[in-house]
């Protein structure tokens, strides 16, 4: 019915391909598969825009209050093998970690009073009939619960070193001194035992005993008289 004169000039597509039913049935299945592609999208786009489940909520809070209960559960027990592993340990590792004992020291023999300011002032001159000068002082207090028939001994927190040092050098001045008193350095018990044991050796030396110091035992004579463990070693005579 038609001739071309120029073969590009042709359509490049075949018969078919331009059938009216053909390209009805393309359209519709077309239009089909956009209409699944865009509920989809539509549902996806929801569900990223909706809050968080309460469910997961809570499930995180309860994850939360059972790591805070195991976390005081171990704190409990390792109070509980501390306590296990003997008081006297306890105790001392207690006092070493809540005071600074650097700049203390110790008074003993300061009278009782009712009236804070008068037993403070006692102690102020004893520390300055000490040191022979005026002594800063940070705090004071006493130690143990009032008893009447019982001294406690005071915890004065100097505020040099240097002068914890002079005052412990010049200690024995206190001998002139109106009350009876004595001052000794603030020690944790470890130390303090270790002080009390070598003293109570150095003095069983001079008196000539047989001493002897093993697994921190000190023995005199062959008694053990004094443990850094337990401190004194009393022994009951057997009737």
């Amino acid at each position: 019915m038609f001739a071309a004169a120029a073969l590009d000039r042709l359509p490049k597509y075949a018969p078919e391909e331009i059938n009216i039913c053909a390209v009805v049935d393309r359209q519709i299945h077309a239009d089909g598969v956009l209409g699944d592609l865009k509920v989809k999208v539509d549902s996806l786009c929801d569900i990223a825009t909706l809050p968080a489940p309460a469910d997961n909520s809570q499930l995180s809070q309860f994850e939360s209050v059972h790591r805070s209960i195991t976390q005081q559960l171990e704190k409990l027990s390792a109070a509980c093998n501390q306590l296990l592993a003997g008081p006297s340990k306890v105790q001392s590792s207690a006092v070493q970690d809540s005071r600074d004992m650097s700049m203390n020291i110790i008074i003993f023999g300061v009278p009782e009073h009712r009236d804070p300011p008068v037993w403070r002032q006692s102690v102020l001159d004893a520390v300055h009939h000490a040191a022979g000068r005026a002594v800063d002082t940070d705090d004071m207090f006493r130690v143990g619960r009032y008893t009447a028939d019982k001294t406690r001994p005071v915890i004065v927190k100097l505020k040099s070193t240097w002068d914890r040092r002079l005052i412990l050098n010049n200690c024995y001045k206190l001998k002139d001194f109106r009350d009876r008193v004595f001052i000794r350095p603030d020690e944790s018990v470890g130390d303090r035992r270790k002080r009390m044991l070598n003293q109570m050796k150095s003095r069983a030396e001079r008196d000539g005993k047989a001493v002897s110091v093993v697994n921190d035992i000190l023995t005199v004579d062959g008694i053990d008289v004094f443990s850094l463990r337990e401190g004194r070693i009393l022994h009951h005579s057997s009737c």
